[in-house]
Parts: C-alpha cells; structure tokens; sequence
C-alpha cells in the first residue's frame, strides 16, 4: 500500500505516531464504564482506538517510513512481548486542572524500555521522557459543564482492582482528521518476541 493518499501534495507530511494498542478487553471497559459518570464534561476516547504513544510524528514525509520499518525491525524482534497490569487513572497536567483522563499501566520500566531502545532508530522526536499512559478522556472544548475537580482526584485516588493486558505488538500508525475526530491507519505492524503476529505492512486497517 502506498503511504501516499492521492490527495496528498507532493513532499506534504502525514501525521504519525508509534504506539502499542491496548486491546479493550471486558474488565478493563468495565472500569473505564465506572468512571465515565465522573467524567461529564469529558469526550471519552473510543476501545479501539486505545494504545500506549511511543513517539510522534506530526510531519512525517511519506519515503520515512520505509526507513523507520527498516530500523526498528531488528530492535523490536528481540523485544520480548509481556503481560502489563492496568491499575487506575491519572491526569494532565493534574488532577485538580485534568485535560486529559488516563490510564496508568506498571510496570512502566517495561513500556521505557522499548522506548529508549527505539529512540536511535528513529527521526528527530520531542519526547525527552515517556508516561506511559493510555487516554480515556478529553476536556470537551465546548462544554458548559463544569467539571468538579474532587470528582477527577478522587478518580485518580481510588484503588482499582488491576486489569492485565498483553502487550505484544508495536505499529506505525497514520492518524487522519475526520469530522467525528480522527481516524487511525495501520501503517506496519511489528510481532515482538513471543507475540502471535508476524511482523506485517498492512493495508491500513482503520479505527475510528
């Protein structure tokens, strides 16, 4: 498949990003269900678009890509794939002024790894650090609701019970604005050590 759209401007950049889905499974959208009453005011993400931002890349030119496949594939096939546990929320910039509602995972050591041995592989990147983190919820722009800041600190305070996921895949993934927000295409997908999937350029699956 061509990374190129047919609409695209020769030499125009995509916006990109290297992430690890996160797969809804039921516990996990239980307890996402259980928080969304806290969270009026919020436009709550979609399941299936659930992933762990690696690294972004907001004007990625089309013949990178070849390149970023090319480099990190070696790293990430010795990568071994792991189970982590989802254990509560947390929030940008805090609690008390929240934009952003997330999902926390630990070990977070594990998601920094792969982090920091992906970082020589790729292009110039202004990620100095990584929180791994899965968003749940925006603060809707255009809400007249107020959000009562206890609600989204007690949110982050509460003890949950912990949800385990597998992490065992990596992808490349182009995000395209839509009216409803953005949609996300798979632009390669990399197995790590021990994962089910053989590394794949796709066809670019979409998630809405």
């Amino acid at each position: 498949m061509s990374v190129e759209d047919p609409g695209d401007a020769p030499g125009a950049g995509m916006r990109c990003f290297l992430g690890i889905p996160i797969t809804p499974v039921d516990a996990l959208c239980r307890m996402t269900s259980k928080a969304e009453d806290r969270l009026r005011g919020y436009r709550l993400t979609r399941p299936a678009q659930w992933h762990v931002t690696l690294a972004f890349f907001p004007d990625l030119q089309p013949q990178l890509v070849e390149q970023i496949i090319e480099d990190c594939t070696p790293v990430l096939r010795v990568t071994p794939a792991f189970t982590a546990q989802i254990c509560g929320f947390g929030a940008f910039p805090s609690p008390e002024r929240a934009a952003v509602v997330w999902l926390r995972l630990e070990p977070a050591r594990r998601f920094q790894e792969i982090w920091r041995v992906l970082r020589p592989c790729l292009p110039l990147t202004s990620e100095d650090s990584l929180t791994p983190h899965v968003t749940v919820a925006r603060k809707s722009r255009n809400s007249r609701h107020r959000q009562d800041t206890a609600t989204v600190r007690d949110l982050c305070q509460k003890q949950w019970q912990p949800v385990s996921v597998e992490i065992s895949e990596v992808v490349l993934y182009r995000s395209v604005p839509v009216s409803r927000g953005s949609e996300y295409q798979r632009l390669h997908v990399w197995s790590l050590a021990g994962g089910s999937h053989a590394d794949e350029r796709t066809d670019g699956d979409r998630f809405v």
